[in-house]
C-alpha cells in the first residue's frame, strides 16, 4: 500500500525535485549514460546502483515526513473506508446479479407455466368439441336404435297376432308331428344304448384275452430270460477257460512260431546257396569248356 501511494501520489514531485537539483548532470538511461561517457559496464552498475540508494532514502524521508505529519493515517483511514465502500458495492451488485439470475429464471417458469396452461387449455377445448360430437352422435344413433326397436316389436306383434290365429287343426298335425319325432329320436337313443352296450362288452373280453395273453407272454418270456441268463454266464465262464489256457499255451505257441520261422529262414539260405553254387558251377564249367576241357553236360558226370 505504501509503495502504490508513493508511486501515486509523491514519486513524481521526488523525481522533478532530482531532476532540478541534477539539472546539470541529469537521470538518463543506463545503455545512453554508457554510450556517451564510454564507461565499463561494471561501473554502469555501481552507478545504478547508487541512484537506487538514493532513491531509497529519498522515499524513506519522504514517508517519515508523512508519518510526522499526520497524512498517512489520514491517507490510510481514507483508503480503508474506500475499500470498505467497495467492498460495499461488490456486495450488492452480487446481490443485484443474483436477483437478475433469479427473477430471469422465474421469467422462464412463468412463461414455461403459460405454455403449458395453454396447452391444457387447447387440450380440453378439443376434448370438449369430441365430446359434444360424440354426444350428438350417440343421440343419433339412440333415435335410429329406438326406431328400429319399435319397428322390430310391431313386427314381432304382427307375426304373435298371425300366430295366435292359426287353427287348432294345425295345432294337432304339429302335436302328430312332434310325437313322431321324439318316438324316433327314442328309438335312435335305444339302439345307441344296446349298441354302446355290444361295444363294451366286446372291448371287455379283448381286455380280458390280452390281458391272459400278457401273463403268458411274459411267463415265457421271463423263461427265456432266465436261459440267456443261464447261457451268458456259461459262455462267460467258457471264454474265462479259453483265456486260462490262451495264456497257458501262448509262450508254447510263440516258440512254435519261433521254430518254424527259423526252420523256414534255414530252408531259404540253403535254397539260395544252392542256387548260388548251381551258378558258381555252371560259369566255371563254361569257363572250362572255352578252355578246351570238359565238355557241356552234367558237372558230375
Amino acid at each position: 500500500m505504501r509503495g502504490y501511494l508513493l508511486r501515486q501520489f509523491y514519486m513524481p514531485k521526488v523525481i522533478k525535485r532530482v531532476w532540478q537539483s541534477n539539472k546539470e548532470t541529469p537521470t538518463r538511461p543506463l545503455e545512453e549514460m554508457m554510450k556517451n561517457a564510454g564507461l565499463k559496464r561494471s561501473n554502469a552498475r555501481h552507478k545504478l546502483q547508487g541512484d537506487i540508494g538514493l532513491i531509497k532514502s529519498m522515499m524513506a524521508n519522504i514517508f517519515n515526513e508523512l508519518v510526522q505529519k499526520g497524512t498517512w493515517h489520514s491517507l490510510n483511514n481514507h483508503l480503508t473506508e474506500e475499500r470498505e465502500e467497495l467492498l460495499k458495492l461488490s456486495k450488492a451488485n452480487q446481490r443485484l446479479m443474483g436477483m437478475r439470475a433469479y427473477s430471469k429464471e422465474l421469467r422462464g417458469e412463468i412463461n414455461e407455466t403459460k405454455q403449458s396452461k395453454k396447452r391444457e387449455l387447447h387440450a380440453l377445448k378439443s376434448l370438449e368439441h369430441q365430446i359434444e360430437n360424440d354426444g350428438q352422435e350417440l343421440c343419433v344413433r339412440t333415435e335410429i336404435e329406438a326406431a328400429y326397436t319399435q319397428h322390430m316389436v310391431a313386427a314381432k306383434i304382427e307375426e304373435s297376432k298371425k300366430a295366435s290365429e292359426i287353427a287348432p287343426r294345425a295345432t294337432e298335425e304339429e302335436m302328430e308331428r312332434v310325437k313322431k319325432w321324439m318316438f324316433i329320436e327314442d328309438r335312435a337313443h335305444e339302439n345307441i344304448r344296446m349298441f354302446l352296450l355290444l361295444c363294451l362288452e366286446r372291448v371287455s373280453s379283448l381286455l380280458d384275452y390280452w390281458i391272459e395273453k400278457y401273463e403268458v407272454d411274459k411267463e415265457r418270456l421271463m423263461a427265456d430270460l432266465e436261459e440267456l441268463k443261464d447261457e451268458r454266464a456259461a459262455t462267460a465262464a467258457h471264454r474265462e477257460r479259453l483265456e486260462a489256457k490262451i495264456k497257458l499255451w501262448m509262450p508254447i505257441i510263440k516258440d512254435n512260431r519261433r521254430i518254424v520261422k527259423r526252420r523256414e529262414d534255414e530252408k531259404r539260405y540253403l535254397q539260395k546257396c544252392a542256387y548260388y553254387a548251381t551258378k558258381v558251377a555252371a560259369r566255371w564249367r563254361g569257363y572250362m569248356v572255352r578252355a578246351g576241357v570238359g565238355r557241356f553236360g552234367s558237372m558230375f558226370a
